[in-house]
């Protein structure tokens, strides 16, 4: 699941999230947490504060009678801030998203925390990417069923991910996405449900 939210006049809120399950129930727990999104993030913005306030959502209602969390998630949630010119994110447990520059750089969004859900008090590092005026900055963001391929390591899969987007780095962010997925189901590789987000930053 996915969303994005105008803050304010400066600021952007994006989050990326994949609860771990299939069917109804993990449903049902997305259907939950997107019901508080909207509110989190244009209330509290701060990648850590939203990170918190969800991880303690999950523990209050899906614990279950012997303590246990039934359920879980990861997630990867950025504030685009125009004034400031930063992006500012939290990576739950989820596959690290890439912010990827026209000039051949590019770098990992992998600061964060575990996945939601699991412990009752969890430390939180913020991860922040500063960018300029004259930067096109590509965001990428994307599950685990885009990585995880049949006979290929994840992390080996990771790189040749981020080498083909820094190919692509001048297509617009439809073709970035359609050749993307092509390009992964022409190989037979996907086994699992798959969501990709590219974003540019141009403010």
């Amino acid at each position: 699941m996915y969303c994005w939210y105008e803050i304010d006049e400066d600021r952007y809120g994006i989050m990326l999230l994949d609860v771990v399950g299939h069917g109804i129930g993990a449903s049902l727990i997305s259907m939950s947490i997107r019901s508080l999104l909207h509110g989190l993030i244009t209330r509290l913005a701060d990648p850590v504060k939203v990170t918190r306030e969800l991880n303690r959502h999950m523990r209050n209602l899906y614990r279950g009678e012997t303590g246990m969390v039934p359920a879980y998630f990861t997630a990867l949630y950025l504030v685009v801030d125009c004034k400031r010119k930063t992006i500012e994110y939290v990576n739950a447990g989820h596959p690290p998203g890439m912010a990827l520059f026209g000039d051949g750089r590019f770098e990992m969004l992998s600061e964060g925390t575990i996945p939601l859900g699991i412990l009752p008090a969890i430390e939180i590092t913020k991860g922040v990417i500063s960018y300029t005026d004259i930067d096109r900055v590509r965001l990428a963001l994307y599950t685990d069923g885009l990585v995880e391929r049949e006979g290929e390591p994840t992390l080996d899969s990771v790189e040749n991910l981020k080498r083909f987007l820094l190919d692509h780095y001048w297509a617009d962010n439809h073709t970035v996405i359609e050749r993307t997925v092509a390009e992964y189901q022409a190989e037979g590789s996907l086994k699992d449900d798959v969501c990709l987000i590219s974003m540019t930053i141009s403010c």
